[in-house]
This record gives C-alpha cells, structure tokens and sequence, in this order.
C-alpha cells in the first residue's frame, strides 16, 4: 500500500514523543492570541474618499475634463495613499474623487489633498472656481433607497395631480418622518422638481435701458435679503415693518429692469421707467407692491388659476409719482370693504399711503388695479 504525504508525515509523528507537545503549544499560543488581539462586535472599515468638486462655467464635459479633471487627477495621484482616482465631468464642472487605502485617518487624507492643491493654485486656469474638498466615507454610501412614482398607467387628475414638484414636495416630508428613526445617518433626495422663480430677460429692452445681463443676474443673486425698516404705529395698532422682499415673492429690486418673470400659473409684467426715488419714499413703495403682489398671488390666482401680473411705476414732470399694481385674477368681491379690510397686509397700504400723503384708488375686477398716486420730495 502506497502513503502519501500525509500518510507518512502522520506514520512519522505518531509514535513520536514531541507530538503532544506540539498540539499543547499551538493550543497555548491560540489562547494568547484569542486574548491579545482586539476584536469588536461591529468592526469599523475605514475606506477615506476625498471629494473634489471644481465649478467651471461656461465649459462643456469635454473641455471641463481636458482644462480641469486631468490636470486635477495629476495632483492628487501624486499624494501619498492614493489607491484610486475616479472622476465625473458633466458642462460647468468636474468631481474628482480620491480613494485611500484602508485604514488611512479620513482628516489627514483631506488635509493632503487640500496641502497639495494649495501648493499648485497657479495651475486653475481663469475663470474656475477654487476647489470644494468634501470627506467621504463607507458610511455615506446609501443602504435604503425609497422611490416614489406615479401607479403605472395612472390617467386623468391622478397624473396631473403627482407631477415633479408634488412628487419632490411628498418626498420632502417622507425625508423628515424618516430622519426621526434611530441611528439613521445622512438622508437626502435626487430627482423631482424644486419650487422655483423662472426669470425671462428681454434682451431689446435691456439693450435699450443699457443694462447688461450681469446686473440683472447680481440683483436676483441679492433677493431673499431684508432688514428691519422701523415701525409704523397708528390707530393704537404697531406694525413691524421688514426692508426687502424674499426671493419666494418678487423681488421688486427687478422693476428697474422692466423684466418679465413667470412665477408657476402667473406671468408678471414689470414696467418701470428710469425713476430715482429718495430712500424714505422708496422702502414705502416697495411694500405696497410686496403686499399687493402677495395679495393677488394668494387671492386672486388660488386654485392654480392662471392668469397675469402687471406693476408699473412712472414719474411725470411735476415729481408726481404713479405706481400701479394691477391682475386679472379673480377679483374683490363687491361686499368687502377695502378701507375697512381686515388683514394687516391691506391696512399696511393704507398706513404707507397715508405715509407718502399719497391718494390710493382701487378697481375692483377686469382687472383688479391698484393705483397709488402721490408727490415725492426732490432728488439731487
């Protein structure tokens, strides 16, 4: 009978002696190390990726990757434990993202790449925005995945009810009912369709008023912002008065522009002529339109109603000033009085015009019209 290896290293030990031994050693040393070696119920992988996020405007996927991402991918390859570099480019910007090897500490790994790109910032080229560094790691990698979509085949008001925005909207409120779990991390939301402004520049009108495009952009990026503008008391009654309309409503820091500006349903047409106003006047006037603007908005168009905005602003020769805020919504009723009105958004116009020793006339419907009238004080 022929043994094997096996067979005759077995026949060699078996009468030997030492064998014991031997196991009761290996015994002994497994023990040691069961009780050495750390060990822990979940143990935590560190995997450190680095996220370089550079905005390019103006430059298309292609030529972001050949003046940016591979000038990008050079510098980071260069950084001491750099396993991987992979990178995302689509028009007006690239992400490069940087793996380390495991176990590498995650702020050391981003303190390198920012060290390092720090020390080659002459190579951006013009017009590019300095690099956003974002420390990634295993447990930024989603493991539950909600999707919410219309039932197939859904017809009639049910797909017109679920569109984008609706879908976005249900899906905010899903993200915060699921942020309350326990020991769920980071959430977030892709796809759907955010709430938004649209605004539409006429270029003829703004090449008349010699306005270039870069103002218009500068003085939407500054909606949204606001300030307190005092009090108005009167009638026993004190209002808190707020400088500055919020990006939400309309920014009247666009009628200088004269610009057209669809808000969901509702086209707004702003037409305002070179009319330089002192300051104490114009805060007043700008809250009127926010007020009305926000009226016919919330009254006049509910329901999706769709429908147009028109604010006019025009000063003639005796420094008369006659600002017009007019809507073919769905009207004043006949039995509301509108110098007794209940809201305060109302009595605040009447307050502002009392203000301005201005004389406010209202058309009730086809359309509803706003038209306040009123002498201002000379400007240098």
């Amino acid at each position: 009978m022929s043994l094997g290896i096996s067979g005759k290293l077995t026949r060699a030990t078996i009468q030997l002696p030492l064998t014991p031994l031997f196991l009761l050693a290996a015994i002994i040393v497994g023990l040691i190390a069961t009780i050495s070696i750390p060990r822990e119920e979940e143990p935590q992988i560190k995997v450190p990726m680095v996220d370089i996020r550079v905005g390019a405007p103006g430059l298309s996927a292609a030529d972001s990757v050949e003046l940016v991402a591979k000038p990008l991918e050079s510098i980071v390859k260069s950084i001491d434990g750099v396993d991987h570099v992979y990178t995302q480019a689509q028009d007006h910007g690239v992400m490069v993202t940087a793996r380390f090897a495991v176990g590498q500490d995650p702020e050391a790994a981003a303190t390198r790449i920012d060290e390092k790109i720090k020390a080659n910032i002459e190579r951006i080229p013009a017009g590019v925005a300095p690099p956003q560094i974002t420390v990634r790691g295993i447990s930024d990698v989603p493991i539950v995945v909600l999707t919410l979509t219309p039932k197939p085949g859904a017809q009639g008001q049910s797909a017109e009810r679920w569109n984008d925005r609706a879908l976005y909207d249900l899906a905010t409120k899903l993200r915060s009912e699921v942020a309350k779990v326990d020991d769920v991390g980071i959430t977030f939301l892709a796809g759907g369709q955010r709430e938004a402004i649209r605004v539409i520049p006429d270029p003829a009108r703004l090449a008349a008023a010699r306005v270039p495009l870069s103002s218009v952009m500068e003085a939407i990026g500054q909606g949204g912002r606001s300030f307190p503008a005092g009090t108005v008391r009167e009638g026993g009654q004190a209002l808190a008065i707020t400088a500055g309309l919020p990006l939400a409503g309309v920014p009247v820091v666009l009628a200088m522009f004269g610009l057209g500006m669809v808000a969901g349903n509702v086209n707004m047409v702003i037409d305002a002529s070179d009319v330089k106003i002192p300051i104490n006047e114009a805060i007043p006037c700008g809250l009127i339109v926010n007020e009305l603007v926000s009226n016919a908005l919330k009254h006049g168009f509910a329901g999706h109603r769709q429908g147009s905005i028109w604010v006019s602003l025009m000063r003639d020769a005796d420094d008369h000033v006659e600002l017009s805020v007019a809507n073919d919504g769905a009207g004043i009723p006949d039995e509301q009085n509108i110098d007794r009105a209940g809201s305060l958004g109302l009595q605040l116009v009447h307050l502002l015009t009392r203000q301005l020793r201005g004389r406010l006339e209202v058309q009730r419907r086809e359309p509803t019209r706003f038209s306040l009238r009123c002498h201002l004080s000379k400007t240098p």
